[in-house]
């Protein structure tokens, strides 16, 4: 047998993570999306969304909204404000944010490895 008759007949198991969770998590939060910016959740009714879908079925999974290049300006003017604080704090202030940061990643990364994949 060649590899790729061996290719063609490999059979595949179940995949280990269901994808329920996730599509729990996207209902959980009303399926529309905009952006984080000044630390909080900016929903804006008025810019234009774009269609998430699910590749493997075409089922919609969200509306995401589009950044402009006012909230471009609007994210890098919060970032800028928030700047010289966040310096000032310290690095053992900083590392201890970030950490917690990746630990929160880490704690919910089969999650976000499934919301990715779909």
């Amino acid at each position: 047998m060649d590899a790729l008759s061996n290719f063609e007949s490999i059979e595949y198991g179940p995949a280990p993570e269901s994808g329920g969770p996730a599509i729990d998590w996207i209902r959980k939060h009303g399926g529309e999306f905009g952006h984080f910016i000044g630390g909080r959740f900016v929903k804006r009714k008025d810019v234009p969304r774009f269609e998430s879908r699910n590749p493997a079925t075409g089922e919609l999974l969200a509306a995401v909204a589009q950044g402009s290049s006012e909230d471009v300006g609007e994210a890098v003017a919060c970032a800028r404000e928030a700047q010289p604080s966040w310096q000032e704090a310290g690095g053992a202030f900083r590392a201890r944010c970030l950490y917690a940061l990746a630990r929160s990643v880490q704690k919910n990364s089969r999650l976000l490895a499934v919301l990715e994949t779909l």
